[in-house]
């Protein structure tokens, strides 16, 4: 985005792509004298078709991150929109307008009633109260970590009990993967599967206020900050020759490996 600092990414944009492949053999057939030329010279054209190759891979990885993460992104951003906008900040009487309408429109029975944040002076709302503030308290507490520096403590709880050993959440991990791209060329048949998406950064809060004193009956505010928020994907991508009857490559073997990255 234009400004990071306020304004969530609205687009992806491929740093760097090296990827490595290494070509073991190239057979020429059914093509008369000049296969047995192409086969002659075959190791001389090896570094160009991995190079060939890998262009393709990031080309094809480009695509896909143009195609499917940009609509999430998209999505992400006007969900965050809903916060960030001047409706986001709204008076205490037109915020208990709001709930009032939302409580008309919940079917209660007779004997329920919902816990009113704003009653403090109940024997439920002083424990409800001192719970919350007891608990974080506890996780804003600040801790030494093993570098010697400070931290809150709601980070190394984070990293007991939620994240995973590399200190990531793992947002998305298919049994068989996700097809998230599948294109066929008169080249090659490319298709990246999504494998896994973690989330990075969770355990470096530097501000966590997840029950601020309420402005409504039912709402309470929530201020939280990180030092950082990072997706991390994993994907395979693999490419084959081309089955399209127009295709450049006529593949002679049909058990052949296809490239995988």
């Amino acid at each position: 985005s234009s400004t990071s600092e306020t304004l969530p990414p609205t687009n992806v944009v491929m740093n760097s792509c090296n990827p490595t492949i290494q070509i073991v053999d190239i057979d020429f057939a059914n093509g008369g004298i000049i296969s047995w030329v192409l086969d002659a010279v075959e190791g001389l054209l090896r570094d160009t078709m991995e190079r060939l190759a890998q262009q393709l891979i990031c080309s094809e990885l480009q695509k896909a991150l143009q195609g499917q993460t940009k609509e999430f992104l998209l999505y992400a951003k006007k969900m965050l929109d809903r916060y960030s906008s001047a409706d986001a900040t709204v008076s205490k009487d037109a915020l208990l307008a709001r709930e009032q309408k939302v409580e008309q429109s919940i079917p209660l029975d007779s004997d329920v009633q919902l816990l009113n944040l704003q009653e403090q002076d109940t024997n439920t709302g002083k424990w409800i109260h001192q719970a919350l503030n007891k608990g974080v308290e506890y996780l804003n507490a600040m801790v030494d970590t093993p570098s010697g520096s400070r931290e809150l403590q709601v980070n190394r709880w984070l990293r007991d009990y939620v994240l995973d050993t590399d200190g990531a959440l793992v947002l998305e991990q298919p049994d068989n993967g996700m097809v998230v791209y599948e294109g066929h060329d008169v080249v090659t048949q490319t298709t990246i599967v999504l494998d896994r998406v973690k989330l990075v950064g969770l355990d470096t809060f530097t501000q966590f206020d997840p029950f601020e004193m309420p402005s409504g009956n039912y709402t309470l505010h929530t201020n939280m900050a990180w030092e950082y928020l990072a997706l991390e994907i994993d994907a395979t991508v693999t490419i084959r020759p081309s089955t399209l009857d127009s295709s450049i490559i006529v593949d002679s073997s049909s058990g052949s490996s296809p490239v995988v990255e």
